[in-house]
């Protein structure tokens, strides 16, 4: 489920960063909030007018629960295209999956269930459900045991795949991994029941050997097994609905971890790099020239985004708070509204510790932008909104609005004196939310190259 998130993060950076080209960009505008206990929010909002979108409407909104030791995301994705379709080649597409992962001592297993179906308004369907989906790790040896069932019934052509899978059985399933140069899985059984022509049952048992897999991915086995034994138990529900206008996504997680301690994980774990790598190849190539007039994207704003996400990682923490993300194209206008929670710089003693330290997380995304064209970043003005006591001065006077180069020149005095360090019931991070924030700067910034 990990990864299911990020992947979406990825298609939601390549969407909006290839939509269109800005034709009346204005400034964006950030507000920072200074709290006397070192904590900053920081507020973003920016709007762009561009043409030659490709779609009438599209929108992502992210909201964060978090507590001392889980965090919940709730995600939802839309879009609409001008496309339509003749009324006898109207096809719909509706999927539902919920899925569990939980690890107890050398053991992860996660539990899928899956149900999709595929019609349209000439009686031809296609029912699929995956219940369940059930996957073994043993973590010392790397190797996991695949098992699952899957039930299908058609009508009308849709009985055509009732037909192929027929002629499937553990021997053409062999074949197929051999052409394929999948080593990594063994087969054990695979069988295949059909009822009558319109329907179909199939069961299967693989295993896998993920240290091979490792291996072909050149990635060090120790690890991989390090990330399977900081996995955290979790809970997700995906819902997804497409048909020839457009479609619509929600995503919900729940993870019952520290998110602090797992964006550290995550960013910091080699085997994430090379897994984001890899999707973003595939997705970059599913994003290639179709129906849905979306172009080819670069995949190098993706991987800036996870290098500047490991250096927030390393200098911030996030406390309890709230942050939301609303991105929404509507009418050729761009809007973007981004709230972080607060975010406080590990080990600050006021906060002038972490307004500098913001202003280097700046300076770091101007140095990885730059190679993209950027320069202006360090230039948005931002309006200092101070809590009630605390005063934000420049040399000696007090300030409303300055730069982001500026922030180096800033002193905060608080009317007590503040922690050096938030308690760990009050670290209470929101990965994702950061992650949606990096994706906001690094989409903002395809537009402003765009833009020149």
């Amino acid at each position: 489920m990990n990864n299911l998130c990020r992947y979406l993060l990825v298609v939601v950076l390549l969407m909006f960063s290839t939509l269109g080209t800005v034709v009346e960009a204005l400034n964006p505008t950030i507000k920072m909030r200074v709290y006397a206990d070192g904590s900053v929010v920081v507020e973003f909002e920016y709007f762009d007018r561009i043409e030659d979108i490709g779609v009438i409407e599209a929108f992502i909104q992210c909201d964060l629960e978090a507590g001392d030791n889980y965090y919940e995301l709730m995600a939802k994705l839309g879009v609409i295209t001008p496309y339509s379709c003749q009324s006898d080649s109207c096809m719909y597409m509706e999927m539902i999956m919920n899925i569990t992962g939980m690890r107890i001592n050398e053991l992860y297993e996660t539990n899928i269930r899956l149900f999709l179906n595929i019609w349209d308004n000439r009686g031809n369907a296609l029912n699929l459900s995956l219940d369940p989906l059930n996957y073994k790790l043993n973590i010392n040896s790397l190797r996991g045991v695949l098992t699952g069932t899957v039930e299908l019934s058609a009508t009308g052509e849709g009985t055509q795949i009732i037909e192929s899978v027929s002629t499937l059985d553990k021997q053409v399933i062999e074949q197929f991994l051999g052409m394929a140069g999948i080593t990594w899985v063994t087969v054990k059984t695979f069988t295949v029941e059909i009822e009558d022509s319109r329907k179909a049952r199939l069961v299967f048992e693989l295993e896998v050997d993920e240290s091979e897999f490792a291996g072909i991915l050149g990635v060090n086995i120790e690890s991989l097994r390090e990330q399977y034994r900081t996995f955290p138990s979790m809970t997700g529900n995906v819902y997804y609905h497409i048909n020839a206008t457009g479609f619509y996504m929600e995503i919900s997680l729940r993870v019952n971890k520290n998110i602090n301690e797992h964006l550290n994980q995550l960013v910091n774990n080699v085997y994430n790099v090379i897994l984001i790598q890899s999707a973003l190849s595939r997705i970059s190539t599913l994003l290639s020239p179709t129906g849905m007039g979306i172009p080819t994207a670069s995949t190098e704003p993706m991987l800036t985004m996870f290098t500047i996400s490991r250096k927030f990682s390393e200098n911030f923490n996030i406390l309890s708070s709230r942050g939301s993300l609303v991105i929404e194209l509507k009418e050729n206008t761009l809007t973007v509204n981004l709230v972080t929670p607060r975010l406080i710089k590990k080990d600050a003693k006021t906060p002038t510790d972490t307004l500098l330290a913001l202003y280097n997380l700046a300076v770091d995304m101007q140095n990885e932008l730059g190679m993209l064209g950027i320069e202006e970043l360090l230039d948005i003005p931002v309006t200092l909104i101070p809590e009630s006591g605390v005063k934000i001065t420049r040399d000696g006077v007090e300030v409303q609005q300055v730069t982001l180069r500026e922030l180096t020149e800033l002193e905060v005095i608080t009317p007590t004196p503040t922690p050096t360090k938030p308690t760990l019931a009050e670290q209470i991070p929101l990965i994702y939310l950061v992650a949606a924030a990096v994706v906001v700067i690094a989409a903002l910034t395809v537009f402003l190259v765009k833009k020149k």
